[in-house]
């Protein structure tokens, strides 16, 4: 396999990561837990390189401005393909990092992937910082 074919199987991968995100921000909407829910992607180049990135926001507190964020990154790093995700309450009430991780391969990014996929999911019953965070802020229902 060429690196084109690489980068376009890595790419595949990213997109359904993608695709899942946007089955948990429908599930969240659904649950009626938030006043609204959207999602969103973009690609941006930063001084270590460009990212794709994926993200989920419920929002909390409308006079406040408060949103809960799911956020799932891939870029190139100098060794392979940089995996990052994160949870936040914005703007800057609390910012967890969930994982950064290196790939090499087509294989290791779509499990990885996978893995941030589920985790970022599972964040309101496995994250108690998160969970409490969201709960305590969640003004909208």
């Amino acid at each position: 396999m060429n690196e084109s074919e690489r980068e376009a199987l890595v790419i595949g991968h990213f997109a359904s990561a993608c695709e899942r995100m946007n089955e948990f921000a429908r599930s969240l909407h659904q649950s009626s837990r938030f006043v609204s829910v959207r999602t969103g992607a973009d690609i941006r180049n930063y001084e270590s390189g460009w990212r794709l990135e994926k993200w989920v926001e419920a929002e909390l507190d409308r006079a406040e401005g408060l949103w809960a964020a799911w956020w799932l990154e891939l870029g190139r790093g100098e060794r392979g393909w940089v995996i990052q995700s994160h949870l936040a309450i914005s703007p800057d009430v609390l910012f967890v990092g969930l994982m950064d991780e290196l790939a090499t391969s087509p294989e290791e990014i779509e499990k990885l992937l996978s893995a941030a996929v589920e985790n970022l999911k599972d964040a309101l019953n496995q994250n108690q910082q998160f969970a409490e965070e969201v709960k305590k802020k969640n003004r909208g229902k």
